[in-house]
């Protein structure tokens, strides 16, 4: 049977784009909540005139989106079926996901922002996890973002017997940013990229060639996605529109101490808790907050020195005892990075990388599932660095600073340059800082302020 110009053409430009996906053969699974206090059914019928009167319904095609860092939240009777399912049976425990959420929200947003993605997204891991550091799967997907083992350590994520960096809210959002990245790349959607989050990149693809279609609400329509995923999309939208606007749909955010300036400090193989503790003047209690990945007592077995997260007053505290805590002996380091299960061999950490001849930032970046933003930022370069042969880049954040961004929503008759006088900043700056080629925004964007 002779197969359509579209299937053939459609079929080699997505298994192209997935094979330039390192690790191809993807884990995830049709998704799995971890526990009672996380689970969403996989469906709802309900959509009472109570919402449905509040929300102006749209096209469910989605718009044209002009960056990896744009996300169209639209409304549809999927859509607006779940807010009510939130708004009315779950109101609740979706309460709760928000209060546990509002916590992390700075700092999922502020790693997104960085990364040139969506800060929309942070609502994905809120339908994942319920923003449970701990919550695990009957699939074995674990921490906020849900990563199964092997996309997590795909995605630089270390997990061993002693810890488990998909439990860091920190470290899970800066690889879970680069596995969306990757999605959104293969697919040049957000609700397809999501829907291969929850599915796997080969589900999706599957769905689209059975259903010759790119756009995920005609898959949704068609019912060619598996069930679960039709709704995940839609689940993701409902809890970012509550969010944007809880009290309109009777929701509170709860007043939470946000995250501190944070540092990760190196620290000597099999130094014990206690002793920082000691040193560092925050109480164990603390320590094992802000690093809900480690699982024992002590450092891990670390080939040499494992980072942990502290304030940045603690960290003061701590570092003029480091060097006593590194003379200290300690055994021959068991631990290691990771190990591939088909070759046993060693896989290097990516914490660091070795500035080749003929690099620069975007090549760096783009190696590395980043942007180069992102790499400015945790090198501490300025806009006009130029980087050298030899020169050392971190790939992944040794610091975490809290930044006073604002999400402004475009109101009918502003424009970039009224919106800008707002908040004391040039027009300009407020384009660059949302990577829009062109000054054109429309009511209903969302844009990123940096005050």
């Amino acid at each position: 049977m002779r197969r359509s110009a579209f299937g053939d053409s459609l079929r080699v430009s997505l298994l192209l784009a997935l094979a330039a996906l390192t690790g191809c053969a993807s884990s995830r699974h049709a998704h799995q909540m971890p526990a009672a206090d996380t689970a969403i059914p996989s469906s709802v019928n309900a959509t009472p005139e109570s919402v449905t009167d509040e929300i102006e319904e749209q096209d469910p095609e989605p718009s044209k989106e002009p960056t990896v860092s744009s996300l169209t939240l639209i409304t549809n009777e999927k859509i607006a079926g779940w807010i009510q399912f939130f708004a009315t049976m779950d109101r609740a425990r979706f309460q709760r996901f928000l209060d546990r959420g509002q916590k992390y929200r700075k700092i999922v947003e502020d790693v997104l922002v960085e990364n040139d993605l969506p800060p929309e997204l942070f609502f994905l891991a809120l339908i994942e996890s319920g923003y449970q550091t701990h919550a695990t799967s009957s699939a074995r997907a674990v921490g906020v973002w849900q990563f199964m083992p092997s996309t997590g350590r795909r995605y630089g994520l270390q997990i061993t017997s002693q810890i488990d960096e998909r439990r860091d809210p920190i470290r899970a959002t800066e690889a879970a940013a680069k596995y969306l990245r990757d999605l959104y790349n293969i697919f040049g959607s957000w609700p397809l990229a999501m829907a291969a989050y929850n599915a796997g990149e080969y589900g999706v693809i599957r769905s689209i060639l059975k259903g010759k279609s790119r756009d995920y609400w005609t898959l949704v329509k068609m019912g060619v996605l598996p069930k679960e995923t039709s709704d995940y999309v839609a689940k993701m939208m409902a809890a970012a529109t509550i969010g944007a606007d809880p009290d309109k749909y009777g929701f509170t955010l709860a007043t939470v101490e946000n995250y501190p300036e944070l540092e990760a400090i190196g620290i000597p193989p099999r130094t014990h808790l206690s002793d920082l503790a000691k040193h560092s003047e925050l109480s164990l209690e603390k320590i094992r907050e802000f690093n809900p990945h480690l699982k024992g007592n002590r450092i891990p077995n670390h080939p040499s020195q494992y980072e942990i997260w502290f304030p940045k007053e603690n960290a003061e505290k701590l570092h003029p005892h480091l060097t006593r805590l590194q003379k200290s002996p300690a055994p021959t380091p068991q631990w290691v990075s990771h190990v591939d299960s088909k070759s046993e061999r060693t896989l290097p950490e990516r914490t660091l990388h070795r500035v080749k001849a003929g690099e620069n930032l975007t090549m760096i970046a783009k190696r590395y599932g980043t942007s180069t933003g992102y790499l400015v930022k945790v090198n501490s370069l300025s806009s006009s660095s130029r980087i050298y042969p030899g020169m050392k880049l971190r790939i992944t954040s040794r610091t975490y600073q809290p930044q006073n961004i604002v999400r402004y929503r475009v109101k009918k008759g502003e424009n970039l340059d009224r919106i800008a006088r707002k908040f004391g900043l040039s027009a300009r700056q407020v384009q660059e800082d949302n990577s829009l080629k062109r000054s054109r925004i429309v009511p209903g964007q969302i844009l990123v302020i940096r005050k």
